[in-house]
C-alpha cells in the first residue's frame, strides 16, 4: 500500500552497496559462496521500517570468490535473509534457499554452500561472530528438543484411554521435557543476553498445553498463557522476524474457517487487548511496537472493532505507538466515513479538462465506485488488474460508473499513471495534486491505497466500502 512516496536507489558497483555517507556507516558484510555452482542472491532486511525491500542484488556470482559488501548502520541492528537462487547441479532445477542472519554492530563473514544450504552445517560464521554462531547452536538445540515435544503432544491430543498407564507416562514425560526444554531456553537467554540475537531466546519459550481440559477450553487457556508468559522486556527483539513470527502465531490461532467474519472480527479485537494489556507489563517500546502491529493488521483487514479498541491505549505512556495519528484519525472517519453515510461532495477535472463534481457524475447508473489508487503502488495495480477485465466481461458498466482518483504526486510517479489510464478507458480519472494531503483525501479519511466506497446515485450515500475486488463482486450479486 502507499502511505508515502518513497524513492529507494539501489547503487551496485562490482557487488558492492556504496553509501552516501562516510564509511563508518557501514558495516562490512562478507560472503563466499563455496561449491561449484554459480548463484544470484538478495540480501534483505527482515524487520524494521525496510523490511522485505532487498538492500544488496547480485547476479551470476562464481563460486569461491569472497564479496565485501556494506551494511548501513541506519537500519541496524536486525535480521537478514540471504536469498540464494541457482540450478541444482544434480537435476539442472532451479532452486532457492534462504538463511537468516544477524547484525548489529561488527563485520560479519558468511561462507555458505549453496546447493546443502538446508543442512546448517553448510552456513559458516567468523570465529568471532558470536551473536550468529549462538544463535545458529541454539536453533539446532531447541529445534530437535521442541519437535520431540510435539511428537508427545500429538500422541497425547490422539490417544482416546486417559485412564490407562501408557498415557500417563506419556503425559509425565511430556511435562518433563518440555519443563527442560524451557529451562534451557531461560538458562541460554541469561548466558548470552548480551549479544543481540540472543533477544529472541525467550520467543521459544514452549506454552503447556493442559490435556485435562476439552479442546476448546484447552486452547483457549494456551492462548492466554502464550501472551501473557512473554516477558516483554527486552526492546531489541522489536528488530528481529522472529518477533513477528511470535505475534503471528498468535493470530493465526485465532482463526477458524467455522467463524463468521463478525465472530472473527470480534475474537481479534480481544485478542489485541489482552496481548497490549501483557505487554505493558514491559517496556514501552515493545508495547508501542505491539499497537503498531495489531493496527495494521486491523486496518489491512477492515476490522473496525479492533481499531476502535486500540483507542483506549495509544495515549498509555507505558506503550509508545508510532501509529497513534493514524489510529486516532481512523477513530474519527468511523464516525464520519461509514455506510449509510452521505459521501462528501467535491470538484474534480477530469483527463478531458473536464470540470465535474462527484455527486453530478454518472448519475444514468445506479451506483458509482470512488477509487482512491496510485499506479506506483502494487496493491492497486493487483487490485485494478482484477477488477478492470472483471468490470468489462461482466458488463459492469450498466451498474456501476467508476472514477479513479489518483493520489500520484511525484514528477516518476505521474507519467506511470498517464500510460496506465490509457489501459482504463471506461473509467473517469482525475488526479489531486498533493496526493494523500489533499482535501478529497482527507475528507474521505484516506490513509493507504487503495481505498474504495460504493455510492448509490440516487441518495448519494456510502453503499459499502469493500476492501477488494471479490467483495466489489459479491456487492453486485446482492444488489443486482
Amino acid at each position: 500500500m502507499k502511505t508515502s512516496s518513497i524513492v529507494l536507489t539501489l547503487v551496485l558497483l562490482a557487488g558492492v552497496v556504496v553509501s552516501c555517507k562516510t564509511q563508518n556507516s557501514n558495516i562490512p558484510l562478507k560472503l563466499t559462496f563455496r561449491g561449484n555452482t554459480m548463484v544470484s542472491f538478495s540480501v534483505v532486511p527482515a524487520a524494521g521500517e525496510k523490511a522485505y525491500q532487498p538492500i544488496i542484488v547480485k547476479e551470476s556470482v562464481l563460486p569461491n570468490m569472497p564479496l565485501s559488501l556494506a551494511i548501513p548502520t541506519s537500519i541496524l541492528p536486525s535480521d537478514f535473509l540471504l536469498r540464494v537462487e541457482f540450478r541444482n547441479p544434480q537435476n539442472g532445477q532451479p532452486q532457492v534457499e534462504e538463511i537468516l542472519f544477524f547484525v548489529e554492530n561488527a563485520p560479519v563473514e558468511i561462507s555458505v554452500n549453496p546447493v546443502a544450504m538446508p543442512n546448517p552445517d553448510s552456513t559458516q560464521f567468523s570465529p568471532n561472530d558470536q551473536n550468529n554462531i549462538t544463535y545458529q547452536a541454539f536453533q539446532q538445540e531447541v529445534n530437535h528438543s521442541r519437535e520431540m515435544i510435539n511428537l508427545l503432544q500429538n500422541l497425547l491430543m490422539r490417544y482416546d484411554k486417559k485412564d490407562q498407564k501408557f498415557y500417563v507416562q506419556t503425559l509425565k514425560e511430556y511435562r518433563e521435557r518440555l519443563d527442560e526444554h524451557n529451562k534451557f531456553v531461560a538458562q541460554q537467554y541469561q548466558k548470552h543476553k548480551h549479544l543481540f540475537s540472543a533477544s529472541t531466546f525467550p520467543l521459544y519459550t514452549l506454552t503447556p498445553f493442559d490435556f485435562t481440559k476439552d479442546e476448546t477450553s484447552a486452547k483457549n487457556l494456551w492462548l492466554k498463557n502464550y501472551i501473557t508468559s512473554y516477558p516483554f522486556n527486552d526492546s531489541r527483539v522489536i528488530r528481529t522476524s522472529d518477533f513477528r513470527r511470535w505475534l503471528d502465531t498468535y493470530v493465526n490461532h485465532h482463526f477458524d474457517k467455522n467463524l463468521t467474519r463478525s465472530q472473527t472480527e470480534s475474537m481479534l479485537a480481544q485478542a489485541g487487548s489482552l496481548a497490549i494489556e501483557a505487554a505493558q507489563k514491559g517496556v514501552p517500546e515493545i508495547c508501542g511496537w505491539v499497537i503498531d502491529y495489531f493496527y495494521n493488521g486491523y486496518e489491512s483487514m477492515g476490522y473496525t472493532q479492533g481499531i476502535v479498541m486500540l483507542g483506549k491505549y495509544i495515549n498509555n505512556e507505558k506503550c509508545t505507538a508510532t501509529k497513534k495519528w493514524n489510529i486516532q484519525y481512523r477513530i474519527e472517519s468511523l464516525n464520519k466515513i461509514f455506510v449509510g453515510a452521505t459521501a462528501p461532495n467535491f470538484t474534480f477535472t477530469n483527463i478531458n479538462n473536464q470540470t465535474k463534481t462527484l455527486h453530478n457524475f454518472g448519475n444514468d447508473k445506479p451506483y458509482k465506485i470512488l477509487i482512491f489508487w496510485s499506479a506506483d503502488c502494487s496493491h492497486c495495480m493487483e487490485f485494478v488488474n482484477q477488477f478492470y477485465p472483471f468490470y468489462e466481461r461482466a458488463n459492469l458498466q450498466q451498474w456501476f460508473n467508476v472514477l479513479a482518483v489518483s493520489l500520484d504526486e511525484t514528477e516518476t510517479e505521474i507519467p506511470v499513471w498517464k500510460k496506465a489510464t490509457e489501459q482504463l478507458p471506461q473509467w473517469e480519472h482525475t488526479r489531486l495534486q498533493q496526493g494523500l494531503s489533499s482535501p478529497e483525501a482527507r475528507e474521505y479519511y484516506v490513509l493507504s491505497t487503495p481505498t474504495i466506497f460504493i455510492i448509490e446515485t440516487q441518495s448519494g450515500k456510502i453503499a459499502a466500502i469493500p476492501l477488494s475486488a471479490k467483495e466489489i463482486f459479491e456487492f453486485w450479486q446482492k444488489n443486482q
